[in-house]
């Protein structure tokens, strides 16, 4: 089951909220992205650096599910090619 947008759109803020904070990157940050926390988390999630994360997930049913991230889908390029299309136009 892949990750819906809603939930890319929450690892990435969480996560971008973290590193504005002063968390260290989980991956290499070019120069240019240094100052940029949003692109910084994109790159961790598009690596599969951000494993420790979990996602509660409500069934129709009222259930609540908890899975990991790398769990839930092979995070790959194009799960992310909305989010990066965004920041690339909003971000310069």
């Amino acid at each position: 089951m892949p990750l819906t947008k809603y939930e890319r759109t929450h690892v990435l803020s969480r996560r971008a909220v973290e590193l504005a904070s002063g968390a260290e990157p989980l991956v290499t940050v070019a120069r240019s992205a240094a100052l940029d926390p949003l692109a910084i988390a994109l790159q961790e999630l598009q690596q599969g650096r951000l494993k420790a994360t979990r996602l509660v997930r409500t069934m129709p049913s009222g259930e609540r599910t908890v899975h990991a991230l790398h769990d839930v889908a092979a995070i790959h390029d194009s799960c992310c090619s909305d989010i990066r299309k965004w920041t690339s136009s909003t971000f310069p």
